[in-house]
């Protein structure tokens, strides 16, 4: 029903794939360019899902998860493991 929604706003098939081609570049990019960020959200994501099935225990140790890899994002700014980028003299940046 969503796609049939989406399909309403593009005048043709061409143009619908071209879009939801944009979309998964956009999303892989996105995905190569901030691990960090991905990795968050998914943790999230993940975090949520085990909520909704109501498995308190792994949505809790996800949310951990999220908030340690969030933290080590932050102390350690200048690294090209944590961070999406490694600034020059950043912490334990060579």
């Amino acid at each position: 029903m969503v796609l049939y929604g989406i399909s309403l706003l593009y005048k043709n098939n061409q143009q619908l794939e071209q879009a939801k081609d944009f979309a998964e570049r956009a999303f892989t990019l996105d995905a190569v360019a901030y691990p960090a960020k991905m990795q968050y959200e998914r943790l999230q994501q993940l975090a949520n899902i085990a909520e909704g099935l109501g498995d308190n225990v792994l949505a809790r140790r996800y949310r951990q998860l999220s908030f340690r890899h969030r933290m080590a994002h932050s102390i350690y700014p200048g690294d090209p493991q944590y961070n999406d980028f490694a600034k020059p003299g950043g912490d334990r940046c060579g």
